[in-house]
C-alpha cells in the first residue's frame, strides 16, 4: 500500500519587512545550529581521544603477543602442522596462508610509454570507455537523439545569503 505524504502548512511573509525577518531568523537559527554542530564535534572527538588513550596499551599488548605467537608457530611449524595449514589450540586456531599476488605501480606514466612501445606488452593495457556528459551539454540537441539520454533543464533555485554582521544590529 502506498503512502500518503503529509501535507505540511507554510507560513510566508506578506511584507518586505516581515521577510527580512524570516531571513533574519533563519541567520540566526543557523548559527545556534553551528554551535550545536561544533559543540557535537568537540565533545565527539574528546570521547574519541579518550577512547583511543585507553585501547592503546591493549593494543600494544595484542600485537606483542601476536608477534609472539607468530614467532612460536614459525619456530615450531613442522613439527604442528604435519603437511596441513592450520594447528588447532583449545582457544582457537593458528593458519599458515598465502597471500594473493598483487602489482604495484611506480611511474605510471614511464609504464605506459614501455607498454605502448612494444607490441608484447599491448596485452597489459586495457582502454576505457566512458560517456562524456560535458560533450554531451556542449551539444544538447544531439546528445538527446541518443536512446537512453535526457538532457534536464537546468532549471533555477532561489536562494540566500545571510550577512552575520548585521543579525545583532537590529
Amino acid at each position: 500500500m502506498a503512502r500518503k505524504a503529509k501535507s505540511i502548512t507554510v507560513e510566508a511573509p506578506e511584507t518586505m519587512a516581515e521577510a527580512d525577518q524570516y531571513l533574519r531568523d533563519i541567520g540566526m537559527l543557523n548559527i545556534q545550529l553551528r554551535d550545536i554542530d561544533t559543540d557535537l564535534r568537540e565533545g565527539t572527538a574528546k570521547l574519541k581521544q579518550e577512547a583511543e588513550d585507553q585501547a592503546a596499551p591493549h593494543r600494544l599488548e595484542v600485537e606483542q603477543k601476536w608477534l609472539g605467537l607468530q614467532s612460536w608457530a614459525q619456530a615450531n611449524r613442522k613439527r604442528l602442522t604435519n603437511g596441513t595449514k592450520t594447528i588447532q589450540l583449545p582457544s582457537g586456531s593458528v593458519s599458515w596462508r598465502l597471500l594473493p599476488a598483487k602489482v604495484t605501480l611506480k611511474g605510471v606514466t614511464d609504464i605506459l610509454a614501455i607498454l605502448r612501445s612494444k607490441a608484447e606488452f599491448k596485452k597489459f593495457l586495457r582502454i576505457k570507455y566512458e560517456v562524456d556528459k560535458d560533450a554531451m551539454l556542449k551539444d544538447k540537441v544531439k546528445a538527446a537523439k541518443v536512446t537512453g539520454v535526457k538532457i534536464g533543464s537546468e532549471g533555477e533555485a532561489i536562494d540566500y545569503e545571510i550577512d552575520e554582521t548585521k543579525l545583532n544590529a537590529a
